[in-house]
């Protein structure tokens, strides 16, 4: 639920309105599973490599996500990218 709920509409990511669009009634259970991690990161950052590596192979080459933008006028890194 909750990576559908930050893949999903809405402008806020965080786990209130997350909750809030995606599971009302699970607020508690999403909070406590997040910041928790008891899965093993192991095979998510080995699928992560794979296909960065399907995709822009390369001995230079480089991969960089940005997909939280940045609101407001006092945050860090506001300016247009």
């Amino acid at each position: 639920m909750y990576v559908a709920g930050l893949i999903g509409p809405g402008e806020r990511k965080s786990i209130e309105p997350v909750a809030a669009r995606i599971a009302r009634d699970c607020y508690d259970r999403l909070h406590h599973f997040i910041p928790d991690g008891i899965w093993d990161r192991t095979p998510v950052k080995k699928e992560l490599a794979f296909q960065a590596d399907r995709l822009i192979a390369g001995s230079g080459a480089y991969l960089v996500i940005d997909i939280l933008p940045k609101k407001g006028a006092h945050s860090v890194g506001v300016a247009p990218q």
